[in-house]
């Protein structure tokens, strides 16, 4: 599966979205992909072929948390700070953790994939660029 099936799904939105699992699967596929591939096109580029599946790794965590924090944002944010309407991933019937059927913690479940980001990060600390920490900072604690 990629980019062009994780966007079909999120189109398809909670009629097939059911679980968390549901949810996380979109958001790999339609934003976590895209940042996976720039990740290890990092590796590429600067000659490190052997931490491409890392950077890869990495860029996967990076890219849930996104999207995760972004259909929170979009329940929860304020309109003006959001630039664009609250509610509207639901209103056009998309998967995000605050669609799909089961109960979940969604501060709990944004918490956890910035572990695991963190723990990817962790174990390149000494071949990435500091500079990553800040885009996971940012895409923590983003208000758009």
């Amino acid at each position: 599966m990629g980019m062009c099936a994780g966007q079909s799904l999120d189109l398809a939105g909670i009629t097939r979205a059911k679980t968390l699992q549901d949810v996380i699967t979109i958001a790999q596929h339609k934003t976590a992909d895209m940042f996976a591939a720039a990740c290890a096109m990092g590796a590429v580029t600067a000659g490190k072929h052997e931490l491409i599946q890392g950077f890869y790794d990495f860029g996967i965590a990076l890219g849930i948390l996104f999207q995760l924090r972004d259909d929170n944002l979009d329940e929860t944010a304020d309109a003006d700070d959001l630039g664009k309407q609250v509610g509207k991933d639901r209103e056009a019937g998309k998967a995000t953790l605050w669609t799909i059927p089961e109960t979940v913690a969604v501060d709990k479940i944004i918490q956890s994939a910035h572990s695991r980001c963190m723990t990817h990060y962790e174990k390149l600390q000494e071949h990435a660029p500091p500079i990553l920490h800040h885009v996971i900072d940012f895409a923590m604690q983003r208000a758009r």
